[in-house]
């Protein structure tokens, strides 16, 4: 590891210290902008290796560690090595079995009536439509 990445590493590490005085984790998702508001050129120093990958990478004993909400895939922590956290699920409302059953059932609907429209098009028009999968994937809720 070289001096500019121990930078990081240590300003994620006290980081973690300050947010565990208030026996809370320090949110990955605040690191990016709080690096750069100290100066700290991240992206150039990790060229084009994700922060998140690289906290991962570097979590350690003499660093800190690492921990994940159940059900929010994006809400990552860094949390001081020996302390213990686990994000509270409890006053989060878990969608019912029907109330899922009714989203991805609107959004088949939303997705078939979008391709209903675009099929009216003239051909012309239909082949100058470019939509990434991802798109078409998210419409369709398989993302």
């Amino acid at each position: 590891m070289n001096e500019s990445e121990k930078k990081i590493v240590e300003f994620l590490k006290n980081q973690a210290e300050k947010a565990w005085e208030k026996n809370e984790p320090y949110l990955l998702s605040l690191a990016g902008s709080d690096l750069e508001n100290n100066k700290i050129e991240y992206r150039t120093i990790l060229s084009g290796e994700r922060l998140k990958a690289f906290a991962e990478r570097t979590q350690g004993e003499d660093t800190y560690k690492i921990v994940r909400h159940p059900h929010q895939k994006a809400r990552i922590g860094i949390l001081k090595y020996d302390a213990e956290f686990e994000f509270d699920i409890s006053d989060q409302k878990l969608l019912s079995n029907k109330t899922l059953k009714n989203a991805n059932e609107n959004r088949n609907l939303l997705l078939l009536d979008f391709l209903d429209a675009i099929s009216k098009l003239p051909d012309t028009d239909i082949d100058s439509i470019v939509l990434p999968t991802r798109v078409l994937l998210k419409l369709a809720g398989k993302r």
